[in-house]
């Protein structure tokens, strides 16, 4: 399976490109799965880790939830390009 469907998967699964890509960057460093070797890279880890984590912090919290999808669609916010920067690792 390539890795744009792993992550359209998880992301239509409702686990969000962070999280995907935290879990089988995760699954390479424990051996657990055969995924590229730049998803297991420690610096992948902890930056998808950590925005991972900030995503579902500022859900939960209603006065910073409501202007994110603003700031989402803005060009300096990683989301839109999250896909791009993921490919250009690989």
């Amino acid at each position: 399976m390539e890795l744009g469907s792993i992550l359209a998967s998880g992301w239509a699964s409702g686990i969000n490109l962070y999280g995907t890509v935290f879990l089988l960057g995760l699954a390479n460093r424990l051996d657990w799965a055969s995924t590229p070797p730049a998803l297991g890279e420690t610096w992948v880890l902890v930056l998808s880790g950590l925005l991972y984590a900030v995503e579902f912090v500022v859900d939960k919290i209603p006065w910073l939830d409501s202007p994110r999808p603003l700031v989402g669609t803005s060009s300096w916010w990683p989301r839109p390009r999250s896909t791009e920067k993921v490919k250009s690792v690989l």
